[in-house]
């Protein structure tokens, strides 16, 4: 269930982007943590590794970055 819900604030988080709207921001940060408990219970941490990067990466493009 939390990889379908992760799965799906991905697909929406992407068509806000296309939109550009701010709301992308926020639906991201959800996508992403819920990807990353699901591989931190999975066992998968390599992946949840990678998520770590995207979470701070997301949060430099949504707080520092000039909104339009």
């Amino acid at each position: 269930m939390l990889d379908t819900i992760g799965s799906l604030a991905s697909i929406l988080s992407t068509y806000y982007f296309i939109r550009l709207s701010r709301y992308a921001w926020l639906i991201s940060l959800i996508a992403i943590g819920l990807n990353g408990c699901l591989y931190w219970q999975k066992g998968i941490y390599g992946d949840m590794s990678l998520e770590l990067v995207y979470f701070f990466t997301t949060c430099y493009g949504s707080f520092l970055l000039p909104k339009p």
